[in-house]
């Protein structure tokens, strides 16, 4: 994931979005600045109002709060782990396995939870 901060506003992005072939800097700013505008304007319901292929953790500072998103069809992965020491984001699984306090199993929980509601209905 891309990283960008914003420290007037308390807000620290992390995103992964489509890459412009050959995009000068400014263009690659926008994507960025439409997230931080969204989440602005409409906190937790912002995925609603974005378009596109796109995952991201927003880590408020000042609410000491972190909300994570990606879109409505999968296609951007959103990886993250919790440890006592770290709440950690990737775009890929292996950014979250080089870190050496990553647990590696699977919660079996976690991937029996929505299967385990269709099933019942």
């Amino acid at each position: 994931m891309t990283l960008t901060a914003l420290a007037n506003q308390g807000l620290v992005l992390a995103m992964s979005a489509p890459a412009e072939s050959g995009a000068n800097p400014w263009v690659q700013l926008i994507p960025f600045a439409l997230v931080l505008a969204a989440w602005t304007k409409w906190r937790e319901g912002c995925p609603g109002h974005l378009l596109g292929d796109f995952a991201f953790a927003i880590w408020d500072t000042l609410e000491r709060t972190v909300f994570c998103a990606r879109d409505h069809m999968g296609a951007r992965p959103l990886y993250y782990t919790i440890t006592p020491n770290r709440f950690a984001v990737a775009s890929a699984i292996k950014g979250l396995l080089a870190l050496p306090d990553t647990i590696r199993r699977l919660d079996e929980l976690a991937l029996a939870g929505p299967r385990a509601v269709l099933a019942y209905l």
